[in-house]
């Protein structure tokens, strides 16, 4: 009886503790996709060519994104090839 008893507590603290798993994946599962939408979102600013129009030569081009920037800022006097959407 005294056995019984701890199989029941022990089967209870299981379930308790796959219960809070699954309630924090599914917690990070909600974070991730919102960070993947505000991701895909912050990209569509930008149209990326499949190839560049021109070979790239000489220095390659470093690009800065500034927090309310409305565009990229651009080192070096180059541009990148990209268009701002």
């Amino acid at each position: 009886s005294g056995e019984i008893a701890r199989n029941v507590i022990t089967v209870a603290s299981v379930a308790q503790n796959t219960a809070s798993g699954a309630s924090q994946t599914m917690a990070a599962a909600t974070e991730l996709a919102r960070m993947a939408a505000e991701l895909q979102q912050l990209l569509s600013r930008f149209n990326f060519d499949a190839a560049p129009a021109r070979p790239v030569t000489g220095a390659i081009p470093v690009v800065v994104a500034r927090l309310g920037a409305a565009r990229p800022a651009v080192r070096g006097g180059h541009t990148n090839g990209h268009t701002h959407a």
